[in-house]
């Protein structure tokens, strides 16, 4: 729809630091599925998931724990991806990886399941 790109439009207008991506992700995905709350679905999930792998990230990477920032980083990746594999949440298959909804964010929250693999 003509609004949803208007919208995206202005959103990736802002200064770099003030862009939301999910929301411009969301947005764009509204062009080829205008049917979706996909702003409201994004946002939704991405807050649920963010809250979760928080206390997640807070039991397997504790601030306390002494580890060198890089240490940190590597152990905060390694525990992003198993919380992303718990809640369900892996590659598409080579033979789906060039079909749209696999890079629509609304799409690959829902489905659990997108590129890259």
């Amino acid at each position: 729809s003509l609004f949803s790109i208007a919208d995206f439009e202005l959103e990736i207008s802002k200064p770099d630091d003030d862009v939301d991506l999910p929301k411009a992700a969301a947005l764009l995905a509204l062009h080829s599925d205008a049917k979706v709350d996909a702003v409201n679905l994004v946002t939704t999930e991405l807050s649920r998931l963010k809250a979760g792998f928080r206390a997640h990230a807070a039991d397997t990477v504790p601030l306390a724990a002494p580890l060198p920032p890089t240490c940190r980083q590597h152990a905060l990746a390694g525990a992003l991806c198993d919380f992303l594999q718990a809640e369900g949440f892996q590659g598409c298959s080579l033979a789906n990886y060039f079909q749209a909804e696999n890079s629509m964010l609304p799409s690959v929250l829902e489905n659990k399941c997108g590129n890259p693999n």
